[in-house]
Protein backbone atom coordinates (compact mmCIF):
# COMPACT_ATOMS: atom_id res chain seq x y z
CA UNK A 1 0.00 0.00 0.00
CA UNK A 2 2.84 2.52 0.96
CA UNK A 3 4.30 1.60 -2.42
CA UNK A 4 1.41 2.53 -4.29
CA UNK A 5 0.98 5.99 -2.40
CA UNK A 6 4.67 7.24 -3.26
CA UNK A 7 3.60 6.09 -6.61
CA UNK A 8 0.46 8.14 -6.42
CA UNK A 9 2.71 10.69 -4.88
CA UNK A 10 5.59 10.67 -7.84
CA UNK A 11 2.44 10.59 -10.30
CA UNK A 12 1.08 13.94 -8.57
CA UNK A 13 4.64 15.60 -8.46
CA UNK A 14 4.85 15.11 -12.12
CA UNK A 15 1.52 16.51 -13.13
CA UNK A 16 2.10 19.28 -10.81
CA UNK A 17 5.30 19.68 -12.70
CA UNK A 18 3.89 19.63 -16.11
CA UNK A 19 1.17 22.01 -14.97
CA UNK A 20 3.22 24.68 -13.65
CA UNK A 21 5.43 24.39 -17.25
CA UNK A 22 2.29 24.32 -19.16
CA UNK A 23 1.18 27.40 -17.34
CA UNK A 24 4.68 29.13 -17.74
CA UNK A 25 5.17 28.22 -21.28
CA UNK A 26 1.14 28.96 -22.69
CA UNK A 27 0.03 31.88 -20.29
CA UNK A 28 2.58 34.42 -21.67
CA UNK A 29 1.42 33.34 -25.28
CA UNK A 30 -2.00 34.49 -24.48
CA UNK A 31 -0.94 37.80 -23.08
CA UNK A 32 1.13 38.50 -25.93
CA UNK A 33 -1.41 37.39 -28.58
CA UNK A 34 -4.30 39.45 -26.27
CA UNK A 35 -2.30 42.36 -25.79
CA UNK A 36 -0.67 42.43 -29.35
CA UNK A 37 -3.88 43.79 -31.55
CA UNK A 38 -2.82 44.72 -34.83
CA UNK A 39 -5.92 46.58 -35.64
CA UNK A 40 -5.33 48.44 -32.38
CA UNK A 41 -2.26 49.23 -32.88
CA UNK A 42 -3.54 50.80 -36.52
CA UNK A 43 -6.08 52.84 -34.92
CA UNK A 44 -3.38 54.32 -32.85
CA UNK A 45 -1.24 54.94 -35.67
CA UNK A 46 -3.96 56.58 -37.46
CA UNK A 47 -5.05 59.01 -34.55
CA UNK A 48 -1.42 60.31 -33.86
CA UNK A 49 -1.53 61.00 -37.91
CA UNK A 50 -4.99 62.59 -38.06
CA UNK A 51 -3.57 65.05 -34.81
CA UNK A 52 -0.45 65.26 -36.77
CA UNK A 53 -2.13 66.65 -39.53
CA UNK A 54 -4.83 68.58 -37.31
CA UNK A 55 -1.93 70.42 -35.61
CA UNK A 56 0.18 71.26 -38.92
CA UNK A 57 -3.32 72.66 -40.65
CA UNK A 58 -4.51 74.32 -37.73
CA UNK A 59 -1.28 76.23 -37.44
CA UNK A 60 -0.71 77.17 -41.35
CA UNK A 61 -4.55 78.47 -41.28
CA UNK A 62 -4.20 80.86 -38.30
CA UNK A 63 -1.04 81.77 -39.99
CA UNK A 64 -2.88 82.46 -43.04
CA UNK A 65 -5.65 84.47 -41.25
CA UNK A 66 -3.05 86.75 -39.74
CA UNK A 67 -1.48 87.71 -42.76
CA UNK A 68 -5.14 88.30 -44.05
CA UNK A 69 -5.48 90.54 -41.33
CA UNK A 70 -2.48 92.65 -42.23
CA UNK A 71 -3.75 92.87 -45.82
CA UNK A 72 -6.68 93.89 -44.62
CA UNK A 73 -5.51 96.70 -42.46
CA UNK A 74 -3.12 97.62 -45.32
CA UNK A 75 -6.26 98.73 -47.31
CA UNK A 76 -5.19 95.38 -49.85
CA UNK A 77 -8.47 93.50 -49.94
CA UNK A 78 -7.94 91.58 -53.05
CA UNK A 79 -4.99 90.14 -50.97
CA UNK A 80 -6.38 89.61 -47.78
CA UNK A 81 -9.48 87.82 -49.55
CA UNK A 82 -6.33 85.47 -50.87
CA UNK A 83 -5.21 84.50 -47.72
CA UNK A 84 -8.36 84.06 -46.04
CA UNK A 85 -9.30 81.64 -48.95
CA UNK A 86 -5.73 79.75 -48.13
CA UNK A 87 -7.05 79.90 -44.17
CA UNK A 88 -10.37 78.66 -45.02
CA UNK A 89 -8.97 75.78 -46.92
CA UNK A 90 -6.31 74.66 -44.42
CA UNK A 91 -8.84 75.08 -41.14
CA UNK A 92 -11.50 73.01 -42.79
CA UNK A 93 -9.14 70.51 -43.08
CA UNK A 94 -7.76 70.85 -40.02
CA UNK A 95 -11.29 70.11 -38.21
CA UNK A 96 -11.58 67.53 -40.13
CA UNK A 97 -8.40 65.49 -39.23
CA UNK A 98 -9.68 66.78 -36.03
CA UNK A 99 -13.05 64.76 -36.84
CA UNK A 100 -11.78 61.45 -38.03
CA UNK A 101 -8.76 61.75 -35.35
CA UNK A 102 -11.87 61.66 -32.69
CA UNK A 103 -13.30 58.88 -34.48
CA UNK A 104 -10.76 56.62 -34.79
CA UNK A 105 -9.71 57.02 -30.93
CA UNK A 106 -12.71 57.52 -29.18
CA UNK A 107 -15.81 55.06 -31.34
CA UNK A 108 -18.19 57.00 -28.84
CA UNK A 109 -17.54 60.56 -30.08
CA UNK A 110 -20.60 62.25 -28.66
CA UNK A 111 -23.48 63.78 -31.05
CA UNK A 112 -22.60 67.49 -29.15
CA UNK A 113 -18.80 67.31 -30.04
CA UNK A 114 -19.30 65.70 -33.22
CA UNK A 115 -21.38 69.18 -33.68
CA UNK A 116 -18.94 71.34 -32.57
CA UNK A 117 -16.22 69.89 -34.87
CA UNK A 118 -18.84 70.12 -37.57
CA UNK A 119 -19.84 73.80 -36.96
CA UNK A 120 -15.93 74.35 -36.46
CA UNK A 121 -15.60 73.56 -40.21
CA UNK A 122 -18.36 75.42 -41.48
CA UNK A 123 -17.16 78.50 -39.65
CA UNK A 124 -13.83 78.02 -41.18
CA UNK A 125 -15.02 76.93 -44.69
CA UNK A 126 -17.25 80.33 -44.65
CA UNK A 127 -13.89 82.44 -44.33
CA UNK A 128 -14.03 82.01 -48.65
CA UNK A 129 -17.42 83.74 -48.52
CA UNK A 130 -14.81 86.45 -49.94
CA UNK A 131 -14.08 85.15 -52.99
CA UNK A 132 -17.17 86.80 -54.87
CA UNK A 133 -16.57 89.93 -56.64
CA UNK A 134 -18.97 92.13 -54.25
CA UNK A 135 -17.08 91.57 -51.79
CA UNK A 136 -13.73 92.49 -53.04
CA UNK A 137 -15.16 96.36 -53.92
CA UNK A 138 -18.20 96.99 -51.73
Amino acid sequence: MIKYFKQLLGLIKVLKLKIILNFFCFVPILLFISLYNPTSTLSVETYKYNMLQWREKIILAEEYLQISDKELKNGNRFNSCKYKVQASRFGSEAYNYLLKAKKTGNSLISIDEEDKLMKNIEKWSSLSSCKRVISLFG
